[in-house]
């Protein structure tokens, strides 16, 4: 029997060392540090002017067309594409555009947040301002890494409406 419970304790003890390996874990997490969070986004902002003249998205902005298809924006039939910002924004460093209609938006990307590893949640604060000065829209919100935010609603010159479509990737 002394037999026995001795290959039993080698057995339990070399099925523990290789649990013990297995689960071990790897990478930042093994020197009890968690993955870095990003210190940059990359920004997309796109200006919108959306109207019943026609129909249609512009291919520019193919990657909005579900959201855009959606309630309220479902109200108007043509998207057409006034101008494209490609910026990237560092953290807790304010980034100004100026933009077609003489407005302003201010764009604060604050940090990341939960989320799955693959496609982080990012902390935004945006301000919109009109061309005088009078702020129209302020807000922080939290948006998966290339997920869009619409913004806006306010008449365009020549008809039709105008919005800013917001969206950020982190490295």
């Amino acid at each position: 029997m002394t037999g026995f419970r001795s290959a039993l304790a080698s057995l339990l003890l070399a099925c523990s060392m290789i649990a013990a390996l297995v689960m071990r874990p790897t990478g930042a997490h093994a020197q009890g540090q968690a993955p870095a969070a990003p210190s940059t986004a990359a920004c997309q902002v796109f200006e919108i002017k959306a109207s019943n003249e026609g129909e249609g998205v512009d291919p520019a902005l193919r990657p909005l067309a579900r959201k855009l298809k959606k309630p309220p924006f479902s109200s108007w039939k043509a998207f057409k594409l006034l101008k494209q910002h490609d910026k990237t924004v560092e953290k807790m460093k304010a980034l100004n555009l100026a933009l077609v209609t003489g407005s302003k938006l201010s764009l604060l990307f604050r940090g990341s947040s939960g989320g799955q590893a693959s496609k982080p949640r990012l902390r935004l604060t945006f301000a919109l301002d009109d061309k005088n000065g009078k702020r129209k829209v302020d807000g922080t919100i939290n948006l998966d890494s290339g997920d869009y935010s619409l913004i806006g609603g306010d008449s365009i010159e020549g008809g039709g409406t105008y919005i800013v479509a917001v969206s950020c990737k982190a490295p």
